[in-house]
């Protein structure tokens, strides 16, 4: 279990969060980014959990978060036995999700999920949704195109 650090209280009567991750061979960074961002869903609200869905990773990233969810009782793994891809690991995400909101990014740690709260700050009732970009992308020329 992550042990417990001086941050401050959420605010009261803030809304529930599902913050989610896709994973695909991910191993090397979901550790991080689920401990992290469990650290952020504490200062955002008392009521949260983190989803992660292993879309069929042929390393060893099942086995990680199957591991990690042994200590962490507010982590939840969905496993697809097959690769379904990007679209349909967010689908299950969506559908896992039991919160009022919901948080999701890629598992491979290329956002800082220490920006939800801006998100967070941003949404109101009147706004249902709210949305980041990067500004500066480590991918290749292509995928910046698409991006």
């Amino acid at each position: 279990m992550v042990p417990p650090h001086d941050t401050p209280p959420p605010p009261p009567g803030a809304p529930g969060i599902s913050a989610f991750f896709p994973a695909y061979g991910d191993w090397g960074t979901i550790a991080s980014l689920v401990l992290l961002v469990s650290s952020v869903m504490r200062e955002l609200t008392d009521d949260w959990e983190v989803i992660v869905v292993n879309d069929g990773s042929p390393d060893h990233t099942g086995e990680l978060l199957d591991e990690m969810a042994k200590v962490n009782p507010w982590l939840k793994v969905v496993h697809h036995a097959k690769n379904r891809g990007y679209g349909g690991a967010l689908r299950t995400g969506f559908e896992t999700a039991s919160k009022e909101l919901v948080l999701y990014t890629d598992g491979d740690a290329q956002y800082d999920p220490r920006e939800f709260a801006l998100l967070l700050e941003a949404y109101s009732e009147d706004i249902d949704f709210v949305n980041g970009y990067k500004i500066s992308r480590n991918d290749p020329f292509h995928r910046k195109v698409i991006g």
